[in-house]
This record gives C-alpha cells, sequence and structure tokens, in this order.
C-alpha cells in the first residue's frame, strides 16, 4: 500500500473506514457513480448492497472478515504480533492515515 501510485485517475481508492461509517451507502453511491452506474441504477444498486452488507448487518461474517468494524488489529494484535508488524512494516498505519503513533 506504500508503493501504490494513489494519482491514476481511472482508479478510485476507497478506505475501509468510509465504507464500514456512517457515511457507508454514500460511499457505495460515490462508487457506483465511478463506475459509470445512472443515478436512476443507485437505489436498486444501494439495496441490493444493504442486504449483503456485514456493516448494515445483512450478510453472516464469514471468511476472513470477522465483523465490520474498524481498526480492529489494536484489539486482535498482542504485543508479539505488534512488534512483529511493526518490524515487518515499520510506520506503515501512520503513513497511511490510519495511526498517528506506535501506541496502539
Amino acid at each position: 500500500m506504500l508503493s501504490w501510485t494513489y494519482s491514476n485517475p481511472l482508479i478510485l481508492e476507497v478506505k475501509y473506514e468510509a465504507i464500514a461509517g456512517g457515511e457507508g451507502m454514500k460511499c457505495m453511491a460515490d462508487i457506483f457513480s465511478f463506475l459509470g452506474y445512472s443515478q436512476d441504477a443507485l437505489p436498486e444498486l444501494l439495496a441490493i448492497v444493504r442486504g449483503v452488507s456485514i456493516f448494515r448487518g445483512g450478510a453472516d461474517c464469514l471468511g476472513h472478515v470477522r465483523d465490520g468494524r474498524a481498526k480492529q488489529w489494536a484489539q486482535v494484535f498482542d504485543e508479539r504480533l505488534k512488534a512483529l508488524f511493526i518490524g515487518c512494516f515499520d510506520d506503515a498505519l501512520i503513513r497511511l492515515g490510519y495511526e498517528v503513533n506506535h501506541d496502539w
């Protein structure tokens, strides 16, 4: 993620927190608009999202997603795993705007 080129106008970058947060449906509407869907199609598309989204209570949490909460690393990483992560990725969470320091 640190080496990604964020300036490509053909790609819409969306943070997990934007979708999971209170503005998630607006964010999804923006994504569908970016993909070229008409405004008339948005209500049906958003209804589908509501029905299958873990953020809106629609889907069962299967696979690698535990639930819709953001920043789960702070609760899930024990001190050993946190040290390993920082050792491998240094200040990635800070540079990407997820944390302000290593005190998480």
